[in-house]
């Protein structure tokens, strides 16, 4: 999902239906007052013979990179990759978008996700800018599960990711 107070209108970009679960994970909307171009992004959480679709998949974001990379551009969402994963899990794609000139904005701390049955804490939702826009801060904010129990617990149904939330001018 998407939302914004200025009106928005569909954008051309469509992500290849490679699998199943790839087309409803993607959405291109351009802001019409300003024309900054948001593409909102998951990458689903391949697993086991479907592990070696989430490299084909990284192809379609670094191509929409490509094209978004002279325009007023956001790439957002859930990447399911982490700075500094192996070139196994893709890690390496997330240094090949930055490397093309896109702003990673990452927070300086914190994480975004966290496996409640490992304790592992991981940065897998990101916020890249293109060139043409000035430099962002970001946070990663979990105050929303101060409005529930059932929040804190990690139950179904609540989310299990933080808000990130970049801000610049």
């Amino acid at each position: 999902m998407i939302a914004s107070r200025q009106r928005l209108r569909r954008g051309e970009l469509t992500a290849p239906p490679l699998h199943k679960s790839v087309p409803s994970n993607a959405l291109h909307v351009i802001l019409e007052d300003s024309g900054l171009n948001v593409l909102g992004f998951r990458m689903p959480a391949f697993e086991n013979e479907d592990r070696p679709f989430k490299r084909d998949l990284w192809q379609w974001p670094l191509k929409a990179a490509e094209i978004l990379r002279t325009d007023l551009s956001v790439i957002a969402g859930d990447f399911n990759t982490a700075p500094r994963d192996s070139p196994t899990t893709c890690g390496d794609c997330l240094e090949q978008l930055a490397s093309s000139g896109w702003q990673h904005v990452l927070p300086n701390s914190g994480f975004s996700w966290k496996d409640a049955r490992h304790v592992t804490e991981h940065q897998i939702d990101h916020i890249f800018l293109s060139p043409v826009l000035p430099p962002a801060h970001a946070d990663y904010l979990w105050g929303f599960r101060s409005v529930a129990a059932d929040a804190a617990a990690g139950k179904v149904g609540i989310p299990d990711h933080a808000i990130l939330l970049a801000t610049y001018e």
